[in-house]
């Protein structure tokens, strides 16, 4: 149990003397030595610090005095001080690491072990504080000093670190990062500074085990004597490290990766409850990337066309040799135009010794590039699936390889749709390679790792080809099915059986390979992707309750009721509500109904700025006969009308009616004739320009030469005398009836004569 837990926080620099700052700052090294010894008693009595107090200027104080004082024992005394803030703050201390480490790095040059010894205690409490990322910066910049004692003191404090790390949670990241330096140091002439960084490569080696250590280390792995060197401190490492985890407390909160500086306190005693594995080094996060675009044939895309199928072979087998040698390939370069390439190959080509190679050559491009190859997995998949027809094994086993390959750069759900279409398949060779990819899948997944949701949709599906008339897909289904019973477990997978599940024969056989999977499960196998995918699902399923919208859910549970949609946030316009669609017939006016156009927004604005532009609107006036005889030059273009009738029409009339207007007084009809008031007839309508749909304003020129005749005289001095009369709608029409004036005579109407000007009539407006 740690006692620190149970301590109570103080203030020290309450109980300080008043004096102490004036003997810190004595020429008397003893009085200076006095002080400090005060301060560091207050310290050992009191091991837990409050945290609330600031402690900047008194960690700034001790560091100087570390940094500068010419006396060994008062710089010593400071480094103790250090040290015992740094354990009675702990994790607070963290914001002096950094200044803190790089005092202590550039006294490692003392040899005196009245210093060196409390220097090594110091800095490896500052370390419990902090992580090794915060101090990576440091700890390269003194190994790359001169002083032989500084980089050998480095190294051994970069042993003491990595001895202590749990094989579950290895710091891949920093190992590749000092890796190189001390590599370096084996060559120095020094013996202290070899043996030191030996010591630190050693280990590593615990960590990430020879064959990656190799990797890492290049031509020192064929020395024989500095190899032999890192074997024999790896082994030292290894017992260090249970000596020291066997003196560490054993508390229930203690999980892998709980502590800061991430040397996993107590993880040993978790990895025996649980059951489960270290986790396997990756060699692949060692490996430099390469960009082997740069090293490829220029004449490749040439040679895989090429008509003889040895060309297309020998040029993918080049490309195939470069994946294999660089294992590990750099994410910034251009593999779309190869993917495509291939991927051609693999569907198109019929020797199928070349269709092999470019399927090897996906294969190891999925693993070389690993996540950056997700964008190409939907086009690739369909494809690998639909290839299990083939039988023969120089095909099919690169196709096992590459499509598990894939599914190793790619979340599941993006190849759930594909996976069903492949076990729909009339070709059983298809459903067979895809029952047996699904057990490999869910084999080494578990509850909080399986994508239930695609488990829903795939495993009805499954259950049908446990009938199917091919044996070995009856005998493919039941593997897939025991793989998922084993990933989600026997309770969840029972209700998604359906009738299989009375089958005792059936159930037989998928708890057999249920217990084949329980066997070879790999959990490491498990890829970071699923990992993700998994904790976001079961986050999203307990955000909120199903099927309600959150303010709901919210208010469900505080047992009040609100609305299921808030206010959007300012600056945000919220999207105009939907309008139910309007009926076909408007509102009757006058006894008539009125058809109602589709109306946009836009043409509402339109319509309403124009008639606030009109002024008073002048009364209906028809238009000359002779007006009608004119003939436009050119077609006139239709268009559909986006105004409602009730806006648009009364708009384009009062302007019809002012230009017809304007057309009479100039043609010498200004002054209507005498004579008896009559309706106008259909019949007659067409000769007074009264537009039946809506109009559309088309300029024209009249010609003032045209005469006007008898006939056309009489048939405008009747149609003046009909003004006021109500009009029926026609049928097909949406102009609407207009009411009677109120008063006055009908030809009072018109506008006051005005004078021609000019050879040419006003243009008119006339309607389409």
């Amino acid at each position: 149990m740690d006692a620190w837990e149970f301590a109570e926080p103080v203030d020290i620099l309450a109980k300080l003397p008043s004096n102490f700052r004036e003997n810190v700052d004595s020429k008397k090294w003893t009085e200076r030595k006095e002080a400090l010894e005060t301060l560091l008693n207050l310290l050992a009595e009191n091991p837990k610090l409050d945290p609330s107090i600031d402690y900047r200027d008194m960690v700034k104080l001790l560091k100087n005095i570390l940094h500068k004082d010419a006396n060994i024992n008062v710089a010593a005394l400071a480094a103790k001080s250090l040290t015992q803030m740094a354990r009675g703050l702990r994790q607070k201390f963290g914001i002096f690491t950094n200044d803190v480490a790089g005092v202590i790095v550039e006294k490692f040059k003392e040899k005196k072990k009245v210093l060196s010894d409390e220097l090594v205690l110091c800095i490896d409490a500052v370390f419990e504080s902090s992580n090794l990322d915060s101090l990576s910066e440091t700890i390269q910049s003194a190994l790359a000093k001169p002083n032989p004692q500084i980089k050998a003191q480095t190294s051994q404090f970069l042993y003491r670190i990595f001895y202590k790390f749990s094989p579950a949670n290895v710091p891949n990241k920093n190992i590749k990062f000092f890796a190189p330096t001390l590599v370096k140091l084996l060559s120095e002439s020094d013996p202290e500074v070899r043996d030191a960084s030996s010591a630190a490569l050693g280990a590593m080696m615990r960590l990430v085990h020879e064959k990656n250590m190799a990797t890492l280390v290049g031509d020192v792995a064929s020395d024989k004597i500095k190899w032999a060197k890192i074997i024999e401190y790896k082994e030292k490492a290894e017992q260090d490290y249970v000596e020291w985890l066997a003196s560490q407390p054993k508390t229930a909160s203690l999980e892998p990766g709980s502590s800061t500086n991430g040397t996993d306190l107590g993880s040993e005693a978790s990895v025996e409850v649980d059951g489960s594995q270290p986790k396997e080094v990756d060699p692949w996060e060692f490996l430099e990337p390469a960009d082997i675009m740069k090293e490829l044939s220029k004449s490749f895309f040439e040679d895989v066309q090429s008509k003889k199928w040895q060309e297309r072979k020998d040029s993918l087998e080049a490309l195939l040799g470069l994946l294999i040698a660089n294992p590990r390939l750099c994410t910034n370069g251009q593999y779309s135009e190869v993917i495509a390439t291939l991927k051609g190959v693999i569907k198109n080509d019929a020797n199928i010794n070349v269709a092999s190679v470019a399927v090897k050559c996906i294969a190891n491009l999925a693993t070389g590039l690993r996540r950056a190859f997700q964008p190409y997995t939907t086009s690739l998949t369909p494809i690998i699936l639909e290839k299990f027809k083939e039988k023969k094994p120089v095909l099919k086993d690169p196709l096992v390889e590459c499509i598990d390959a894939i599914y190793m750069t790619t979340h599941f759900e993006n190849l759930n749709e594909h996976i069903a279409a492949a076990l729909a398949n009339k070709n059983p060779s298809v459903k067979i390679q895809t029952c047996l990819f699904l057990y490999r899948v869910f084999k080494n997944l578990r509850p909080t790792t399986t994508p239930k949701k695609q488990v829903k949709i795939l495993t009805p599906v499954i259950v049908k080809l446990t009938v199917d008339p091919d044996p070995e897909v009856r005998e493919a289904a039941f593997t897939a099915l025991g793989a998922i019973m084993k990933a989600v477990g026997k309770s969840a997978a029972t209700p998604l059986l359906g009738e299989v599940a009375q089958d005792k024969l059936k159930m037989a056989k998928i708890e057999e390979f249920h217990d084949k999977a329980m066997s070879e499960a790999n959990p490491n196998a498990v890829t970071p992707l699923q990992l993700e995918q998994a904790a976001k699902e079961q986050d999203n399923s307990q955000k909120e309750p199903a099927g309600q919208p959150k303010n709901v859910a919210k208010s469900a549970q505080n047992g009040t009721t609100s609305k299921p949609f808030s206010k959007p946030p300012q600056g945000i316009k919220p999207a105009p509500p939907k309008k139910a669609p309007a009926p076909n017939l408007a509102k009757e006016e006058n006894g008539h109904a009125l058809e109602k156009k589709p109306t946009s927004y836009s043409a509402i604005i339109k319509t309403q700025s124009t008639i606030s532009k009109l002024a008073t609107p002048a009364p209906y006036v028809p238009m000359p006969a002779a007006a009608h005889k004119l003939k436009t030059t050119g077609p006139t273009p239709s268009r559909p009308m986006t105004a409602p009738y009730s806006e648009r029409s009364k708009s384009q009339t009062m302007m019809s009616r002012v230009a017809v207007s304007n057309a009479v007084v100039s043609s010498g009809y200004g002054k209507p004739q005498n004579g008896p008031t009559r309706p106008v007839t259909s019949q007659q309508r067409p000769s007074t320009g009264i537009v039946q749909k809506a109009p559309q304003v088309v300029p024209r020129v009249v010609n003032s030469r045209l005469g006007v005749t008898s006939a056309n005289r009489a048939n405008s001095e009747s149609t003046l005398n009909s003004i006021g009369q109500p009009r029926p709608a026609q049928p097909g029409s949406c102009q609407a009836p207009r009411p009677p004036p109120t008063s006055g005579n009908p030809s009072s109407l018109l506008p006051k004569p005005m004078p021609t000007t000019g050879s040419r009539l006003p243009i008119l407006f006339r309607k389409n």
